[in-house]
């Protein structure tokens, strides 16, 4: 009983009686699923491609050169042209921490000037950001400014004229934990 207390995971029908198995079943609160149609290749672009996927934005992207992040199916809900993109630094913390991936498609240009409240990633110049667009004056002042989550983060206004591409973040499909 004393080995027993010891090793619970030893089979106590194996220790009096010899009968196997060796080691008790674990039991478990998880369900495996090894199908592959449950999930689709999504284009990842992690922190370190961040600068050469700016460069080449204007080339056009070509997917086959593009690292992918499995994403269920059910997160993409017939996203079109969606892209994972992994967070860099802690300006959107504690919704999105440094290293989470998330899920974004792009804004078409025409509809830029009506996006607010939501967080985007932002290409502009030679930058690319993640940040909450609270403030779109597109429309009438031809600027857009970016917020951090984080009040030590900040704010950055961003001209209509250096804005390269716009992405909606629609879902955290992986994040550390902090």
């Amino acid at each position: 009983m004393s080995l027993l207390t010891c090793y619970p995971q030893i089979s106590s029908d194996f220790l009096i009686r010899g009968k196997l198995p060796v080691l008790n079943v674990p039991e478990t609160n998880v369900r495996l699923f090894t199908s592959d149609d449950d999930t689709l290749e999504v284009p990842f672009i992690p922190v370190k491609f961040y600068a050469s996927f700016v460069e080449s934005y204007a080339d056009g992207i070509n997917g086959t050169d593009m690292e992918t992040f499995r994403v269920r199916k059910a997160v993409m809900k017939n996203q079109k042209q969606a892209v994972v993109l992994e967070i860099s630094g802690n300006s959107m913390s504690p919704q999105l921490i440094h290293g989470a991936k998330v899920l974004a498609v792009p804004v078409s240009d025409s509809n830029w000037e009506y996006q607010s409240g939501g967080v985007y990633a932002v290409m502009y110049r030679d930058y690319f950001v993640v940040k909450r667009i609270r403030d779109n004056e597109l429309l009438t002042r031809k600027y857009l400014t970016l917020h951090s989550d984080n009040p030590n983060g900040g704010n950055v206004t961003v001209p209509l004229q250096d804005i390269r591409g716009i992405w909606k973040i629609v879902s955290i499909v992986e994040a550390p934990v902090e």
